[in-house]
């Protein structure tokens, strides 16, 4: 009796989803803090796995959209301007979730092709992502393809 309850403790999610989140976030969420904001849309964060078990310092990238590059150069040739717009995503975003408890959605637990794996944020109820596409800082990107390669 103690083993199956244990196995059911263990197989259920340790943490409801925000209520904005889909189904595909019921079995890929975590709690973690957000220790910095490296762009518009990508994060580094300690993770909360359970148990007293935590993972430091993972980086994630926000699953489906973009937010303007912060670097000059490369191999897209960022613009003055698109630096602007990058860095006030960037700014945004650090001051909505850098050094507080969120929770993350990671998109079935796979990484991407810079090894950060794809996520949603929440803060409370507030999903984001959207927030971020809502008030003009980043754009929609959901061609998965990309994301994943």
């Amino acid at each position: 009796m103690f083993r199956s309850l244990l196995l059911a403790a263990l197989l259920a999610p340790s943490l409801a989803a925000p209520a904005a989140a889909e189904d595909e976030c019921r079995f890929y969420t975590y709690r973690a803090v957000v220790t910095e904001v490296l762009d518009g849309d990508t994060v580094r964060a300690n993770v909360d796995l359970g148990f007293r078990i935590w993972v430091n310092d993972e980086t994630f990238r926000l699953y489906g959209i973009n937010a303007p590059e912060t670097r000059l150069g490369g191999p897209k040739e960022t613009t003055e301007a698109e630096k602007a717009r990058g860095l006030a995503a960037k700014a945004a975003l650090a001051e909505l979730v850098e050094g507080r408890r969120i929770v993350i959605c990671t998109i079935r637990d796979r990484q991407e092709k810079y090894g950060r794996y794809l996520a949603r944020l929440f803060l409370d109820d507030l999903d984001v992502n959207e927030w971020l596409v809502r008030e003009g800082y980043a754009e929609r990107y959901m061609d998965e393809r990309a994301s994943l390669n």
